[in-house]
């Protein structure tokens, strides 16, 4: 039951969507397929997800990150949301994506979270 509604609730037929709830994930694709990390954010504090080492040979951004408030709409103010990020399978091998969740400017200090999946490309 929770593998179909994953799977319903993908934006894009056929690709993977991840949730705070599969943190230390493993994930196997091939070259081409997309895959959607969905965290709960809240950019009013300050917070948003950074990826680390966003250098990946692996994978790539294929789409700016995108933040939209909690659709609860009883309009309060500090309310949080989502943060998504759409990510591409472009080289065959392993790779480790690690988003943190942080105050830009606070580079020095620990993240509050982090969210990590292990992506195996064929």
């Amino acid at each position: 039951m929770v593998a179909f509604v994953l799977l319903a609730a993908c934006s894009t037929p056929g690709a993977v969507r991840l949730t705070n709830a599969d943190n230390n994930r493993s994930i196997s694709l091939k070259k081409g397929e997309t895959f959607e990390i969905a965290l709960k954010a809240n950019h009013s504090t300050g917070y948003q997800w950074v990826w680390q080492d966003s250098s990946s040979r692996v994978v790539e951004q294929y789409q700016p990150a995108r933040y939209d408030l909690e659709s609860s709409g009883d309009g309060r103010v500090g309310a949080g949301g989502v943060e998504y990020w759409s990510f591409r399978a472009k080289e065959s091998g392993k790779e480790t994506i690690r988003l943190s969740y942080r105050r830009p400017w606070e580079s020095s200090a620990a993240p509050a979270e982090e969210f990590r999946v292990e992506v195996a490309v064929e």
